[in-house]
């Protein structure tokens, strides 16, 4: 990890650019290791995270912004695009029978 001094004069306006220079640029640093931005499938209103396993050689996901966990996998983006689809037409399907049931997820 490289360190930053950085030396200022006293005055007032000085002093607040040096600040901002040295936020920034730890800003920056911080920022290049964070891991890349999740990916993310659409379908009808639902949205799924996708992440790829190197080890296992599958794209995998869940639905996000729902109480349960329903996850979704496929060895190519085509198959993990239609698991992704049924996963949705599956959780939707058994929210219906379970409010015909008299079941809530609350």
């Amino acid at each position: 990890m490289n360190i930053i001094i950085i030396f200022a004069t006293c005055s007032a306006v000085g002093l607040s650019i040096c600040i901002y220079v040295a936020i920034s640029l730890y800003r920056q640093h911080k920022n290049k290791n964070r891991p890349h931005p999740v990916n993310t499938l659409s379908y009808k209103g639902y949205t799924g995270s996708v992440a790829f396993s190197e080890t296992d050689n599958i794209f995998f996901g869940k639905i996000e912004g729902i109480d349960s966990l329903i996850t979704f996998k496929g060895e190519s983006v085509s198959e993990l695009k239609h698991s992704f689809h049924q996963a949705v037409d599956d959780y939707i399907a058994c929210n219906k029978a379970a409010h015909v049931l008299g079941h809530t997820n609350a």
